[in-house]
């Protein structure tokens, strides 16, 4: 992903993630930065910071006309796109050294998710990469979050239920005394049409591919229950289906969610599975931040109180899981001390 990213965007991610950070804490002083001060910033290749702000800032006359573009004032409004997400720092063109930005929190966003938008969606490699980092980072929340002398973490592993018949098998299985978890990653984003009209075509069209994305994991656990997977001992415990998605899908109203069972129930008839599986296996849809959280919970609760009596256990405190990784991408400001305003803007601005 790093080389292909870096391929796209044209700045290494460590020049992309320094400059990023070093302009957010800037802008907790004033609103106003010089473009031509970062040039010099320690540890960043020649160049990075012209192609740092080539990404990230636009004129002033062109935003207006952009956002002229894409402004409604219907029912879709609270959802349309803001091209400061994209382009957080503007500028005049008779002075474009000069740069004024109207929020540190949409420049965080910009560095952090908004590189996704930067990648073209119709390369197989990327998308390919994309869902197995994806997959890579869940199972670093889980190792990092969940004490091996009590759980046991599987990673997915091909298997065969029949000759000439293989299935690749949960993209995770956590297990302790009490119970399984089998975990499906997905990278799959509600569609900004979904989002914007509510109940429509296009929300139903995105549970539909959530749904399948349960079935797919509820055959997983068929398998298993079966004795088709080798590595699998399933010991008669309770057994839980999870799908964690990159982003929250917030979908929780009564009717998306009846909606998603009807759906799920569809798609276990195709696969000749019993529905009677939603009653012995619960499902449950958690974004990857909600992981993190809910991964500590189980660690302190155990997989069946957390997953079965969620509203019953006491949640939290939380640790932050992976402390060490911002220092390792940017040794150079780590020396230098940088981070204790990274850490001020984490707090209060929180990942969305």
């Amino acid at each position: 992903m790093k080389r292909i990213i870096e391929n796209e965007i044209k700045i290494s991610i460590p020049d992309f993630y320094a400059l990023g950070l070093a302009v957010a804490g800037s802008l907790a002083k004033s609103p106003c930065v010089d473009s031509g001060n970062y040039a010099l910033t320690p540890g960043i290749a020649k160049g990075a910071s012209e192609r740092f702000f080539q990404l990230i800032a636009e004129d002033c006359t062109r935003l207006r006309e952009i956002i002229l573009k894409l402004q409604c004032y219907d029912k879709t409004w609270a959802f349309t796109y803001n091209p400061l997400r994209g382009k957080p720092l503007i500028y005049h063109r008779d002075a474009p050294q000069k740069l004024l930005g109207f929020s540190q929190q949409l420049l965080i966003w910009r560095i952090t998710e908004g590189l996704y938008y930067d990648l073209p969606r119709d390369r197989e490699d990327l998308n390919k990469g994309f869902g197995d980092s994806f997959q890579s980072y869940i199972g670093d929340v889980l190792l990092g979050a969940l004490p091996l002398d009590t759980f046991r973490i599987q990673e997915e592993k091909r298997f065969e239920v029949a000759k000439g018949l293989p299935r690749d098998g949960a993209d995770w299985i956590v297990s302790d005394a009490t119970g399984h978890v089998f975990i499906e990653c997905k990278t799959k984003r509600l569609t900004h049409n979904a989002k914007a009209e509510g109940n429509s075509s296009a929300m139903e069209a995105d549970v539909i591919k959530l749904s399948e994305c349960f079935v797919q994991n509820y055959q997983n656990i068929y398998d298993a229950r079966c004795g088709a997977n080798p590595s699998f001992t399933w010991r008669g415990l309770p057994m839980f289906n999870c799908v964690v998605t990159l982003e929250n899908w917030r979908i929780k109203s009564p009717t998306h969610q009846t909606n998603l069972d009807q759906f799920i129930r569809a798609g276990l008839a195709k696969k000749n599975i019993l529905p009677s599986v939603l009653n012995d296996v619960p499902y449950r849809l958690l974004s990857a931040q909600e992981l993190e959280l809910v991964a500590q919970d189980t660690t302190r609760h155990g997989v069946v109180a957390n997953f079965a009596l969620e509203s019953a256990v006491t949640r939290g405190p939380y640790k932050q899981l992976f402390p060490s990784t911002l220092p390792e991408l940017l040794p150079e400001m780590s020396r230098r001390g940088a981070f204790t305003e990274v850490t001020y803007l984490a707090k209060h601005h929180p990942y969305e």
